[in-house]
């Protein structure tokens, strides 16, 4: 074993060399060549793609001429080592002459000058010459090793070639040190090698730089190829993408491969499936139309947006389209079967919960469509109207356009709705300028609508009876002519309208517009009648899409082009179920669903109440009615829900029973960040709270009387497991503080500041915070961060906003963009919700009832 020199890198070579297993007579006239290759560094270097090495054999060990060389243009070297088997490549390798001398092996690597010394074979391989005797029987040499006496050979008291051996290493250290003393090379690669970065965006090369070291040279791959074992080439199982509600493996060019997994309706969320079950409205914006059918509702809108209410849960339905949505229209049959119009001659039909394109050969903006089915003969008419004179007709199969009269004046005209009765073959189309066109069950007529803007709406109970809605009128068709009715106002820009007939026989109609308002006529009303209640609570809203019967609550609903919802149930009252502010903090009895609460921005107060999240009015002072620019940020209560307490931005609120009422708060106005508690009963068994509330300058505590300062506790977030066992998080920094009940107490944690805290006893306690920090606490505090793998490049998600456990279920810490992480059996799982709003808070009442609550939206587990 020697070290060699050469004038870039180390080579430190084993020359070893072994009989083979085999009859003499089939020994095979190759030599094993084994050696190390280290940079100066001393550092064992690695070129899976191979680097060039001469060899060459001679009679001296300077100078002179080889008598047989050999080139390997690519040994394999790991980590460090590499094998080769001279003789076995280009040029077979001698028969070597016993004729006494010593022979020597040089070796070049990479086209560099041959390395010195070069290394002397011993006699093991002269065993090759064996290969020539004629038997194995004693010949007259055989008291002679390869025919020379044994006195020819070293002795272990001649030492004299064992010193000239040392010397030659030891000169060969000079010469190392003098390289290493000179900053020679570093080996960073080897000539013709090839590799990828870690993350596979880049691939490099091995050049030479100016001063003769071997260097890597990086580049991108083109396109969407990806770097592989120094190839530029599309990685297969790169990723995982959804397709529609499912998970499959996608190449790195951006090819869809294999299914794996199956999530469900609206369960497919970046790559994953999603276990959190939406319940309150998808605040999609660009809404445009709605349907209700068997207790289902389903709306369309901008951007391909499909929306589904099962009644339970809202979902967002894969409608593999990016173009605008318009108009819905369905039934059912041993299913429900549903159609949708939109931009570019658009037609999508669902049917065995799937969303599929309809071929129509047109691509003009379609804007409304409306059918017939009859169950008995299982009938179908369909009719879509869209831009320049579009009416498209169907039965469940093929498309037809309808070619108009040579006297048509609507042939260019942009449609906007359509309405046909259940029976019969009438038909009515509206259009801009006021345009009404009638299919009086032979002939297409123009009638005289008595607008001058566009027919956005239709619906009627029979041919004789019809209502229609523009910019600023409602129109009605009665005894065969269009009149304009009275509403109450003037100017509305309508957009919808739709009736129900009921088993009286009474029609009750309702048209919708923007600004919130809704209008209602039946036969209780005289005419027509706004509600105040919707315009109050969607102001800002245009109300695009109006549709009941078999509908979930049994309500009439309605959309927003902004996404809120809200239906008018059986007993006629309007309930807005949609939340348009953040959700902040819950508080419910454990084990329990009954008396669950949530309070959020904006005074938003609300109350889980029949499977449903409805706003509750608070009474008084400050946000009141509901009202109020304030926000609240968190809450607590007792376990029996006698005692309940909501607080935040110049709020301390508290439940009466019947209302919420203002609480006696601390003694300044400062923000209240967080309260928690512990419930206890004075001498007459009325229960009553001792209170700590966390604030940005310090801790107030409540001691049943009067409030106290603690003289310390700054913070975002607090709790405790008793009034002599409270902690406190900052919000800008990883300390934990403690309050003993006199006096505080400061610990370093984290090296990220840390933002929520809670837990289930004195040592179960867990804190969160920004870049995924966890730190959790069992007598010390122990890091168990989620971790830069799952939280990297994820913007506001990276950074856990609350934390929540039970003992039971795995533990819980909401984020933002739509991120949530669970860590159960010691493994943070990242999961997503859609759409990606953030997540300001998880809670729980029990292992089997967790809630996210954040930007308007509000998911269960």
């Amino acid at each position: 074993m020697m070290r060699l020199d050469r004038t870039r890198f180390l080579v430190l070579v084993v020359l070893g060399v072994a009989l083979p297993s085999m009859a003499l007579a089939d020994v095979p006239e190759m030599i094993g060549f084994q050696g190390v290759l280290t940079n100066l560094d001393d550092i064992e270097v690695s070129a899976p793609g191979g680097i060039k090495m001469t060899f060459r054999l001679y009679n001296t060990s300077v100078g002179g001429s080889d008598l047989w060389s050999d080139t390997f243009s690519s040994v394999a070297v790991d980590n460090g080592n590499f094998f080769v088997l001279l003789g076995a490549g280009n040029n077979p390798f001698p028969v070597l002459e016993l004729d006494g001398t010593i022979k020597y092996v040089g070796l070049s690597v990479s086209d560099g000058p041959e390395l010195e010394p070069r290394m002397q074979l011993v006699s093991v391989p002269y065993a090759l010459r064996a290969g020539t005797a004629s038997t194995a029987a004693y010949a007259e040499d055989a008291g002679k090793l390869g025919g020379f006496a044994a006195s020819d050979f070293l002795t272990k008291n001649d030492a004299s070639d064992l010193t000239t051996l040392s010397n030659q290493v030891d000169e060969l250290e000079i010469k190392v040190q003098v390289l290493i003393d000179k900053g020679g090379c570093p080996f960073i690669c080897a000539e013709n090698e090839t590799g990828c970065t870690d993350d596979g965006e880049q691939i490099y090369t091995c050049v030479q730089d100016a001063e003769g070291c071997w260097v890597k040279t990086f580049s991108g791959c083109p396109g969407d190829f990806m770097c592989a074992q120094g190839l530029c080439t599309c990685v297969a199982d790169y990723s995982l993408v959804c397709v529609g509600d499912n998970v499959y493996k996608q190449d790195s060019c951006g090819v869809t491969g294999t299914l794996d997994n199956v999530c469900g309706e609206g369960k497919c969320m970046g790559g994953s499936c999603v276990t959190w079950k939406r319940v309150t409205p998808l605040p999609l914006s660009g809404m445009n139309d709605m349907i209700t059918i068997d207790s289902h509702l389903y709306a369309v809108g901008d951007g391909g947006q499909i929306v589904h209410f099962d009644g339970l849960e809202w979902t967002h339905m894969a409608s593999f389209t990016t173009k605008d949505l318009h108009s819905i229209w369905g039934y059912y049959a041993n299913g429900v079967v549903l159609y949708a119009v939109g931009e570019d001659g658009k037609i999508l039909r669902y049917e065995a919960n799937k969303w599929t394109t309809e071929i129509t050969e047109i691509f003009s903006n379609l804007n409304d469509i409306y059918g017939r089915y009859s169950a008995a003969s299982e009938k179908l008419d369909l009719f879509v109207v869209g831009d320049d004179g579009i009416l498209l007709t169907g039965h469940g199969g093929p498309w037809t356009t309808e070619v108009w009269e040579e006297e048509a004046t609507w042939t260019t005209t942009n449609l906007h709705s359509v309405w046909a009765p259940n029976a019969g073959s009438q038909v009515w189309i509206g259009g801009e300028n006021g345009t009404m066109v009638h299919y009086d069950t032979e002939n297409w007529i123009t009638q005289e609508s008595g607008a001058s803007t566009s027919v956005v709406g239709l619906w009627g109970v029979s041919v004789s009876t019809l209502w229609g809605v523009t910019n600023g009128q409602i129109l009605r068709f009665k005894n065969g002519a269009w009149l304009s009715e009275s509403y109450g106002d003037t100017g509305v820009n309508f957009h919808a309208i739709w009736g129900e007939k009921d088993e009286n026989l009474d029609v009750t109609v309702f048209a919708v517009a923007d600004g919130g308002k809704a209008y209602t006529s039946d036969a209780s009303a005289d005419g027509w009648i706004k509600s105040a209640k919707v315009e109050s609570n969607l102001s800002g809203s245009s109300i695009r899409g109006v549709h009941g019967g078999a509908a979930p609550s049994d309500g009439t609903w309605i959309v927003t082009q902004e996404g809120k919802y809200a239906y008018r149930n059986i007993d006629t009252k309007w309930i807005f179920p949609s939340i348009d502010r953040g959700v902040t903090a819950f508080w419910g009895m454990p084990g329990s669903q009954d008396d669950l609460w949530g309070v959020g921005d904006d005074c938003l107060a609300i109350r889980y109440i029949d499977e449903e999240w409805l706003e509750v009015k608070i009474a008084g002072g400050t946000c009141a009615d509901g009202s109020g620019s304030n926000d609240f940020r968190a809450m607590w209560g007792n376990n029996s829900g006698t005692l309940i307490f909501a607080v935040g931005d110049s709020l301390f609120k508290t439940w009466d029973g019947s209302a919420w009422v203002d609480g006696t708060a601390p003694p300044d106005s400062a923000p209240n960040a967080d309260i928690w508690g512990v419930a206890k009963t004075d001498d007459n068994g009325d229960a009553f709270a001792v209170l700590y509330v966390v604030r940005s300058d310090n801790t107030w505590f409540w001691n049943g009387t009067t409030w106290q300062d603690t003289a310390g506790g700054a913070g975002t977030a607090g709790w405790g497991t008793s009034t002599s066992n409270f902690y406190v998080v900052t919000g800008s920094s990883g300390n934990v503080k403690h309050f003993d009940g006199s006096e505080w107490q400061s610990t370093t944690v984290s090296a990220n500041a840390l933002t929520a805290i809670y837990g289930t006893g004195a040592n179960d306690i867990w804190a969160v915070g920004v870049k995924g920090a966890v730190h959790h606490y069992n007598g010390s505090w122990s890091d168990l961060s989620v971790g830069e793998d799952l939280t990297s490049g994820l913007g506001k998600g990276s950074t856990l906003n609350s934390v929540w456990m039970d003992g039971l279920s795995p533990v819980y810490a909401a984020a933002g963009n739509g991120y949530v992480y669970r860590y159960n059996n010691g493994t943070w799982y990242q999961e997503q919700t859609f759409p990606a709003k953030d997540h300001n808070v998880v809670y729980g009442t029990s292992a089997s009832s967790v809630w996210l609550g954040g930007d308007t939206t509000i998911y269960t587990q």
